[in-house]
């Protein structure tokens, strides 16, 4: 029997968490369902014993696929496209879990319909205060919808709440960038062009893990790899650039959208660097790149960013000022 859905599961060093996920998976009792796949990335803890352990236990439904040399969480989802076999593929990284309860549910959506893609509530699961934030769509649930119609509710696609069509993802060659930071917001967007239609399904399945100082979307990683993130930028705005003749209007929009908020977060970041005129010529040398594509430059996503905008050299200081007060207020 084909199996439904892959999970691929992003393992580097993971031994801590790596049977909470596993758990929540097996758990749900769809074995002859679902399909597991921990990709090993050159792990040097337990993270291998731990998958093989439950490869032996559960031989048709988990497997382990080694990566030899570690080519961070990129590699990961490339080699999880590559070895999939269920009808829809979902990554998720070795620290987060499944809401169990609500994993038969979302197969037998799966199996009802024949969407491209299927958008999840997720959770965003505090590690600190162990409260969590649901995040949702506006939009219809568990109807198969045409994206085009509904493009302007789906801003919120993300990692955490998009599963795509496996046979889409490998028919076209997805590939994110390796040995780099960042790069799910390539995952996010680069399937888009092959997407005609989707269904919400309104309950949540992924628990997004939040709060450790490791993680790269912490301040202090953020800013320590912002390099990465400009070359995701680069890589999303060739994409653009390859897409945006080609596909409807109304996709064109959606990925302007999409890049042109993962630009604001580049800007945010600069934004609450420690201030000195190296990262200003820089910001201005960012802004002036992005200026050369006007239907996102355009776009205006922030209060912070617009102002920057509309006053960029005498309105450095006190942006740069505003910024950081509201990051420290946000904490």
């Amino acid at each position: 029997m084909n199996k439904v859905l892959t999970f691929s599961i992003a393992g580097y060093n993971v031994e801590k968490y790596l049977h909470t996920l596993i758990d929540s998976i097996i758990s749900a009792n769809l074995n002859n369902k679902i399909e597991i796949l921990v990709i090993n990335n050159a792990s040097t803890d337990k993270t291998r014993d731990i998958a093989q352990h439950y490869a032996e236990l559960y031989p048709d439904t988990v497997k382990i696929v080694d990566i030899e040399v570690n080519g961070m969480h990129g590699a990961t989802i490339n080699k999880g496209i590559d070895n999939a076999t269920g009808l829809y593929f979902r990554p998720i990284d070795g620290d987060d879990w499944i809401e169990t309860g609500n994993l038969s549910k979302l197969i037998k959506v799966m199996e009802e319909n024949d969407p491209d893609m299927i958008l999840c509530d997720y959770l965003k699961c505090y590690e600190s205060t162990g409260d969590s934030q649901q995040v949702s769509f506006r939009v219809k649930s568990n109807t198969i919808l045409n994206f085009d119609e509904n493009y302007s509710k789906l801003f919120k696609i993300c990692y955490h709440n998009v599963i795509y069509r496996t046979q889409i993802l490998q028919k076209n060659r997805i590939r994110v960038q390796e040995n780099c930071c960042y790069e799910d917001n390539e995952y996010d967007v680069y399937p888009i062009p092959y997407i005609n239609t989707f269904i919400y399904f309104n309950l949540p399945i992924y628990c997004y893990r939040l709060g450790q100082s490791e993680q790269s979307v912490s301040k202090k990683n953020l800013i320590k790899m912002s390099e990465q993130r400009l070359m995701i930028v680069n890589n999303l705005l060739e994409f653009y650039q390859k897409y945006s003749n080609i596909v409807s209007l109304e996709k064109k929009k959606f990925i302007e959208r999409f890049v042109a908020n993962v630009i604001e977060g580049q800007m945010y970041i600069y934004f609450t660097m420690k201030i000195n005129w190296k990262l200003y010529k820089k910001i201005i040398e960012f802004d002036n790149w992005i200026m050369k594509y006007p239907y996102i430059y355009d776009i205006s996503i922030s209060k912070t960013l617009d102002l920057w905008r509309k006053a960029r050299r005498t309105l450095f200081i006190p942006v740069w000022f505003w910024s950081n007060i509201k990051s420290l207020c946000d904490k």
